[in-house]
């Protein structure tokens, strides 16, 4: 759960719905705010009994909007640009 790499120093982008590291397998974004989310956690808290806006900007997001992200490098480096 460290958001620092312990050998490099780096930080490590983590996932807006649970707090951990992302993963490059199952990586998406919110489509309004554009920060990185693991796409299954994201889509428990988008399609729960009780669904939840988007915890860092707040907005409602339409789950059929999230998509998978296949180039984590390119969207971490560049993020919303």
């Amino acid at each position: 759960m460290d958001l620092d790499c312990p050998r490099c120093k780096t930080r490590l982008p983590f996932c807006l719905a649970t707090g951990r590291h992302i993963i490059v397998t199952d990586l998406t974004k919110c489509p309004k705010c554009h920060f990185p989310a693991i796409k299954t956690e994201f889509n428990k808290l988008l399609l729960g009994e009780n669904p939840e806006p988007c915890p860092m900007c707040g907005q409602r997001v339409d789950p059929e909007s999230l998509e998978q992200l296949s180039n984590a490098k390119e969207f971490l480096t560049h993020g919303a640009e």
